[in-house]
């Protein structure tokens, strides 16, 4: 694992490349140090850097097993977003989440930046499905 401070100054030098970003609420605030409510949040990333597109997940929880999803769009382009109403009351079998980034450049070193996996699905991928070979590396530990 890493820490956070690692992984934002990975993730920022891969940031300028990327064209829609995931990132949660809770991963803004914690990693990117984030303040704000999650609209004007992810307006800041397309501000600071090239995305014209940022999702990003909300979160409730209401005790470990049970939680509120929900989700949010931003198009730097249009201005706008996009939102639904959320998935309220869900078992948790697994509340782990990844930042995720899809971009034509990914970490080599980082199986969690180019695919978005949810692994309280239960969903096993191997592992050449994880990696997108690519020219930038970035400083997370393996």
């Amino acid at each position: 694992m890493w820490t956070g401070a690692e992984a934002k100054e990975c993730i920022e030098s891969i940031l300028p490349y990327v064209d829609i970003f995931f990132c949660s609420e809770d991963t803004a605030r914690l990693t990117f140090l984030k303040e704000g409510d999650a609209k004007s949040i992810m307006k800041s990333f397309t501000e600071e850097y090239p995305i014209s597109i940022v999702a990003s997940t909300q979160r409730i929880v209401h005790s470990p097993k049970r939680h509120t999803f929900g989700s949010i769009i931003y198009s730097a382009k249009d201005d706008t977003y996009y939102e639904e109403a959320p998935y309220t009351d869900i078992e948790v079998v697994d509340a782990s989440e990844a930042v995720t980034l899809i971009s034509p450049v990914s970490c080599t070193d980082c199986w969690h930046i180019p695919v978005s996996i949810r692994e309280h699905w239960n969903m096993a991928m191997p592992s050449a499905h994880l990696r997108t070979p690519s020219p930038v590396t970035c400083c997370a530990p393996t």
